[in-house]
């Protein structure tokens, strides 16, 4: 999406985003890339890693472009959570 579209769509997140910031939540910033292992063991086993853009980097660590968020937020809850209590 680029353009007229991408401005669109950037507008509607930003009214999306601002309604749930107002009902008390706080955005979250994810990565583009993460490690292999969360999405062998939060999305289905190895076999998730074919239907992903997975590589090693540099370093030669397995890692892969995030499909989605939701096996990161499963990985991080604990420290999410941890955050969540001490602005309470």
């Amino acid at each position: 999406i680029t353009g007229e579209q991408a401005a669109t769509l950037r507008t509607l997140e930003d009214a999306s985003g601002a309604g749930f910031i107002e009902a008390g939540a706080e955005e979250v910033i994810v990565p583009a890339l993460w490690g292999q292992d969360t999405f062998i063991e939060k999305a289905g086993g190895s076999e998730v890693i074919g239907q992903m853009w997975a590589f090693n980097d540099k370093a030669g660590r397995p890692c892969c472009l995030i499909p989605e968020a939701t096996a990161l937020f499963q990985e991080t809850a604990g420290e999410l959570l941890a955050l969540s209590l001490i602005h309470i």
